[in-house]
């Protein structure tokens, strides 16, 4: 994946539409990686879910920060 720069806070869409917002980033501290990012599902307090960076659309460009999975 290229570089990529993720906000705290950000909107996030799946393939079926808006799924919540990124609240946490997971990084691997012996490889120094991003591996994961959280994301919380909007009115659901408690219930965010880990995606695999493998899952970000880098090609997303400007706007919602977008992966490629279903809610």
């Amino acid at each position: 994946m290229a570089e990529e720069t993720f906000t705290i806070g950000s909107e996030v869409s799946c393939t079926d539409g808006v799924c919540g917002e990124l609240t946490r980033v997971v990084v691997d501290p012996v490889a120094g990686v991003l591996t994961h990012l959280v994301v919380e599902p909007e009115g659901r307090a408690g219930l965010a879910r880990l995606v695999p960076i493998d899952l970000v659309d880098a090609d997303a460009g400007a706007g919602p920060l977008r992966i490629g999975c279903t809610q």
